[in-house]
């Protein structure tokens, strides 16, 4: 292999990666929720934006940029996934650019507001709300790897008590330091919004294992295991 061949690879591997690290999360069965896609796709555009590479990789760049804004624009005009990753402590409105912070932090608001007109919140969170929350914890990623970056937490105090009013709520929320799932406990209408707009996003990779392991046994070195056999050992 030749010097310039393992140049484009090596230049290859670092352009893609992200796009790797990306499909990697997003097929997590546990810790990915619809909130996770807009970030994500920020992440991976602040990425590609801010390496340098070689001027061969240049066009592949741009190709994948130009496709993620095509793909996924009406992703970003939805309001609904906005909500949805507001409402992850990771992010709030950190994600978003600071002129658009303000109207987000409104439609939020309106957002919990509704639902707590349609729905009886009440100031306890079920043991099942309270244990979907605290098993979405964030996976710990390297610097390198982390997609996620580019969010810049809000350094204004916390001091979230229950019984206040929405708007009081998501304030205190989006000025938390906070980023731990665990945040959403101590905001009982956020968290009921949380759990509504949050459904996990499908993934095969169960499926994929699940053949996998009965390809495994299904042999036919093991095609005599039987009740009766087992039950003799």
């Amino acid at each position: 292999m030749t010097e310039a061949n393992m140049s484009f690879l090596t230049g290859f591997v670092q352009v893609m990666k992200p796009i790797a690290v990306a499909m990697e999360f997003l097929q997590g069965e546990k810790e990915c929720f619809v909130g996770h896609v807009v970030p994500t796709i920020t992440g991976i555009e602040k990425k590609l934006r801010g390496m340098r590479i070689d001027e061969s990789m240049t066009p592949l760049r741009q190709a994948i940029l130009n496709g993620l804004q095509t793909r996924f624009r009406a992703v970003f005009a939805d309001d609904q996934y906005h909500i949805a990753s507001m409402l992850i402590p990771r992010f709030k409105l950190n994600y978003l650019p600071e002129n658009d912070q303000h109207l987000k932090k409104l439609l939020l608001a309106q957002a919990v507001s509704a639902l707590d007109k349609r729905t009886t919140v009440t100031s306890t969170i079920t043991h099942n709300d309270e244990q979907s929350v605290s098993q979405a914890a964030s996976a710990s990623q390297s610097d390198d790897d982390d997609l996620f970056q580019f969010v810049q937490c809000n350094a204004n105090t916390e001091a979230a008590q229950r019984g206040r009013t929405v708007d009081q709520e998501v304030d205190l929320y989006v000025n938390s330091v906070d980023t731990n799932m665990s945040l959403l406990l101590k905001f009982p209408r956020l968290c009921k919004a949380f759990l509504m707009y949050n459904a996990a996003l499908p993934s095969g990779a169960a499926v994929e294992r699940l053949f996998s392991c009965a390809g495994q046994i299904l042999v036919p070195r093991r095609c005599r295991v039987s009740d009766a056999s087992i039950s003799e050992i």
